[in-house]
């Protein structure tokens, strides 16, 4: 019987995780873009994310996601998949305990994060 408790608690544990993950399918966000300088990035400026890999185009900064999360994102027909790579400010993008639904995606210049700008946009958490 106990065995059975224990495993009736880990099914309803795991799917209550799952569904968590999925009640922020394509739901809109808030999406800015950023570049490593110092404007962008100020002290931390030093090309590499805050997972420790160096920056790419197409990283994403999100607060509460943990590193390596995968992202779906739409912008009209596009659809196209980033990961977590970085974190931002905590009042802009949460933390853990403050899920904003907001993120941040690198760019390779400043000028193209402006132009870029803020957008709402559909964003599925795929894992």
């Amino acid at each position: 019987m106990r065995k059975l408790v224990i495993i009736t608690m880990f099914v309803v544990i795991a799917l209550g995780s799952l569904y968590a993950w999925h009640l922020f399918a394509n739901e809109l966000w808030r999406v800015t873009h950023y570049c490593a300088c110092e404007k962008c990035c100020g002290k931390w400026s030093d090309g590499h994310f805050a997972s420790g890999k160096p920056v790419y185009v197409g990283g994403v900064a999100c607060n509460w996601l943990p590193f390596g999360t995968k992202l779906r994102i739409t912008q009209g027909k596009i659809v196209t998949t980033y990961v977590v790579e970085d974190r931002g400010a905590k009042s802009i993008f949460g933390d853990k305990d403050n899920h904003k639904k907001a993120l941040d995606i690198y760019c390779s210049t400043h000028n193209e994060a402006k132009q870029n700008g803020v957008k709402w946009l559909k964003v599925e958490v795929l894992k």
